[in-house]
């Protein structure tokens, strides 16, 4: 009675651990299953898994019971860099947070409109992703979202949509346009930093909370008039009072701006690492320049500061390499955080500021570390040459200027360099020319000059055995302003000391030059005999294979032979003579034993050979990717044969081997050994055009199968050793 009990309660408890939620694996995705309301939850595998083409089903069945999949949990796909795609089903309401994070190779995304939400970082660091839909149910893209896929090149924000968080697009490099809806109601910070390549900026005209009043290809909060996403199109209005936090952040691509006389205060990091930054004029209504503000703007020269400005916070200008003047008007000196100019090299910099003032700015920490400290004269505009660079022969670029203030007319540029001036740096000068402004400071730049390429290809050359070595010469590619290689004083080199040993030898030239930056190629000597040596021994057939060209139009004793194709049914290899062969051309050779010398034969002849040739002892495999290796095998010349390897061999010099399709092999005659069928003698291409000629000729695959005599279909084939194309 109580082993009955017993397994009742087994009959009775095992339904009832189907409640519990369980973690598995079907058809390769990994899931936790809800068995209360049956709803499924797609989750990581171990980090990395997914890989490829991932389609997830709406719906999947465990123990008979059917479950909706309606989450895609956090992390779940994260570093999983073998993704390429993931098909979202409508079922899917759900995708947490850092869910694709760093699926790097995932280049489009479609969100359902099922979706409601997606979580936090959630296709951060896909930098191959290129689009993606959103769905029309979003009420927020949630913080980091998209940051860093470099490849996103437009979005379109669905009008669902109210909330924009914090860094959602950061780091999207190639993100061209920006479009808000009406929907939107809150930007975060930093939502579009980093984002160079922005060209447009536009808010829907019914939108209540931001604009881009004036076509300013920026984002304004209307009820505080602060700009608080810029690009490197942006115009500020003139009604805008701050530059909020961040606002043109990474924008590289910003060369200037014009801030209005209206703006009152510039946020923390508002032109952070704005690497295209030469000039910045401050208006004399702005009070405080915060943290940050023009950090890591490398290229800025000239820092122009107006009358109003009572506070400059920490690192506010630090990091600009390039600094050369800052002019601070303000009477009473500014309020600064001792670091605002740290890592600017100050040092050489000069600081422009009011007579009356000038005793206080010399005794003010960070002013006093300026190497410079002069009085603010009339007018107060700064005149700086810009710098060039250019190549050793290259004409002079039209030399320009930068400056804080417009000027009444040009300043005169000059330079001494021509385009035959070494390499070097030379001293850009600008003075007055036609300019009235009086009180100008004028700053001279350089001009670089490097060096420009040039290639020399040394000359190639055949020599025979015996004959003198030639004097060497070479091509040189880059010479200017008339010069000859004598600039150069070159010097040739080759590995071959004397003409005695035949072979392949490499010429060199060194070359020095402190206008080219010199590029040499190398290029060769071969050294040919006039004759070859073939030894055929008692066996009556051998295989051959020679550095050069070879004529045998003279030889009768024996002949050489290619292999054109292969006959699956009898399993032979069908050989045909040949009367010349270029070099390295795989061999058989049969006829009279003896050693016999042959001449040397510039051969332009190509075939289609299934004799593989070696000229250096060679260890071959029995096996080469698709092909296997064959070598000949004969104790006479009427048994000789080809024996496929089954393990390493190694070939001498000057010898060939065959090479037959693994899959034409394994179904034919010719598994164990493959014997030799004798054809006609092989012809010239030209020689087999006429129709009639071409139909009584043997036909083969490019593969080498014979086929049964001309094939109709298109494609390339093999007739006497030679490729023969029919369209």
């Amino acid at each position: 009675m109580k082993k009955l009990l017993f397994i009742i309660l087994l009959v009775i408890i095992k339904p009832m651990t189907m409640l519990a939620d369980y973690k598995v694996a079907i058809d390769g995705i990994k899931y936790n299953l809800v068995s209360k309301s049956k709803e499924a939850i797609v989750i990581n595998f171990d980090n990395g898994y997914y890989s490829g083409d991932v389609v997830i089903p709406s719906t999947v069945n465990y123990y008979g019971n059917t479950y909706n999949v309606v989450y895609i949990g956090q992390k779940a796909f994260q570093n999983c860099t073998n993704l390429t795609s993931v098909n979202i089903p409508n079922s899917v309401k759900r995708i947490e947070a850092y869910s694709f994070q760093g699926c790097i190779k995932l280049n489009t995304i479609n969100i359902p409109n099922s979706v409601n939400y997606v979580g936090s970082w959630a296709f951060s660091g896909c930098t191959e992703l290129t689009s993606i839909h959103l769905s029309t149910k979003m009420a927020q893209i949630t913080e980091g979202l998209f940051q860093n896929c470099v490849k996103l090149s437009s979005i379109t924000i669905p009008s669902s949509v109210t909330i924009i968080n914090d860094e959602a697009f950061s780091g999207c490099t190639a993100l061209s346009s920006i479009n808000i809806p009406k929907s939107v109601q809150n930007i975060g910070e930093k939502t579009f930093n980093n984002c160079p390549n922005i060209t447009t900026i536009t808010v829907a005209s019914d939108n209540t909370i931001y604009d881009s009043r004036n076509s300013c290809n920026a984002i304004i909060s209307t009820s505080s008039n602060t700009l608080i996403v810029g690009c490197k199109k942006t115009s500020i209005p003139n009604n805008v009072t701050e530059i909020g936090n961040y606002a043109f952040q990474g924008c590289t691509g910003l060369t200037s701006i014009s801030i209005p006389n209206s703006v009152t205060s510039i946020g923390p990091a508002a032109f952070y690492n704005c690497t295209g930054l030469k000039k910045i004029k401050i208006p004399n209504k702005v009070e405080k320049i915060y943290e940050n503000a023009f950090c890591g703007c490398s290229n800025l020269k000239i820092v122009d500061i107006g009358t109003g400005v009572t506070g400059i916070g920490a690192y506010a200008f630090q990091l600009c390499d390039e600094l050369l003047y800052v002019i601070c008007r303000a009477t009473s000196v500014p309020q600064t955080n001792n670091t605002a100019f740290s890592g600017s090299h100050i040092e050489n910099a000069t600081l422009i500021v009011p007579d009356n003032s000038l005793n206080q700015y010399k005794t003010t920490t960070p002013w006093d570390g300026f190497g410079h400290i002069r009085k603010l004269s009339a007018g107060s505009i700064v005149v700086i040459a810009n710098n060039y660079t250019r190549k050793y022969g290259d004409e002079n670029p039209s030399f320009g200027y930068l400056s804080n203030s417009s000027l009444s007319g040009t300043p005169q540029i000059s330079c001494s360099a021509t385009t035959s001036s070494p390499t070097g740096t030379y001293s850009i000068t600008i003075s007055k020319g036609s300019v009235t402004n009086t009180g100008v400071i004028y700053v001279g730049g350089t001009l670089t000059v490097t060096k420009t390429p040039l290639t020399i290809t040394p000359h190639s050359y055949t020599i025979n055995v015996g004959d003198d070595l030639p004097t060497f010469d070479a091509t040189y590619t880059g010479l200017i302003n008339n010069e000859t290689e004598e600039v150069l004083s070159p010097v040739f080199s080759c590995t071959a000391i004397d003409s005695n040993t035949p072979g392949l030898y490499e010429i060199t030239v060194s070359a020095i030059s402190d206008n080219y930056d010199i590029i040499v190629e190398k290029g060769s000597l071969i050294i040919q005999p006039t004759i070859a040596t073939i030894t055929i021994s008692d066996v009556g057939v051998a295989t051959y294979c020679f550095d050069f060209g070879l004529d045998f139009n003279d030889i009768t004793d024996f002949k050489a032979y290619i292999a054109t194709g292969y006959n699956r049914q009898t399993g032979n290899v069908i050989v045909q003579p040949i009367k010349e062969a270029p070099g390295g051309t795989g061999l058989y050779i049969k006829g009279k034993p003896g050693t016999y010398q042959l001449p040397i034969y510039d051969s332009d002849s190509y075939y289609v050979n299934m004799l593989v040739g070696v000229t250096t002892p060679t260890t071959i495999q029995s096996t080469d990717g698709d092909y296997t290796n064959f070598v000949l095998y004969a104790t006479n010349s009427s048994d000789a044969c080809f024996r496929p390897l089954t393990d390493s061999y190694n070939l001498k010099a000057n010898r060939a081997y065959l090479q037959i399709p693994t899959s034409e092999v394994a179904c034919s005659a010719g598994a164990n050994s493959v014997g030799i069928e004798f054809e006609e003698e092989a012809t010239g291409i030209e020689e087999i055009l006429p129709e009639k000629d071409m139909l009584n000729l043997n036909w083969y695959s490019i593969n080498g199968q014979k086929l049964n005599g001309k094939p109709n279909q298109k494609g390339i084939y093999v007739v006497n050793g030679h490729k023969v194309v029919i369209k």
